[in-house]
């Protein structure tokens, strides 16, 4: 079957397949903070856990990070959020760190009066088998701070994209 005329139109039922292969967006992972608030000091990047699995479609989440399984290299989506419990003037930042390195870094923006603060980050990563991500944070407020156990604001997850 030949697709490519204006108004074209298919319907997949079973298995989308690319060269014989299955196409899916997969692996993929969601995990989220439920258990309790963790404390991040002034002006110290900090691992931050994540205890709730909310799905991990290769059990590939451990450890709070995400390590690509043998044989599923290529391009990844990475997203966080994470839900501070002021917002007390400072900075606050959320890194992904690709085995152990930071590699992309996002800051607050300026939360207002909201009672908490928010930052969330996502990036386009391309990853080998055994790669690992995690999700750091950093603040300047002055003090510790904490991270929100909420399982809505304070999240960690990715999947592979179909290319």
């Amino acid at each position: 079957i030949t697709i490519g005329a204006s108004g074209d139109t298919t319907n997949v039922i079973g298995t989308l397949n690319k060269d014989g292969v299955a196409v899916a967006n997969t692996p993929n992972f969601e995990a989220t903070k439920t258990d309790s608030n963790q404390s991040i000091n002034h002006d110290t990047a900090t691992k931050v856990t994540f205890n709730n699995e909310t799905f991990d479609s290769a059990s590939a989440f451990a450890s709070d990070k995400f390590t690509v399984p043998s044989g599923q290299g290529g391009k990844y989506f990475i997203y966080t959020s994470i839900a501070w419990n002021n917002d007390d003037n400072g900075r606050r930042a959320v890194f992904l760190y690709k085995n152990g390195s930071e590699v992309k870094r996002l800051y607050e923006t300026d939360a207002g009066s909201l009672d908490a603060a928010h930052v969330s980050a996502g990036a386009l990563l391309n990853l080998s088998a055994s790669d690992y991500i995690e999700v750091y944070c950093y603040q300047t407020t002055g003090s510790a701070e904490n991270v929100l156990a909420n399982n809505e604001m304070t999240y960690f997850g990715g999947y592979k994209i179909i290319e």
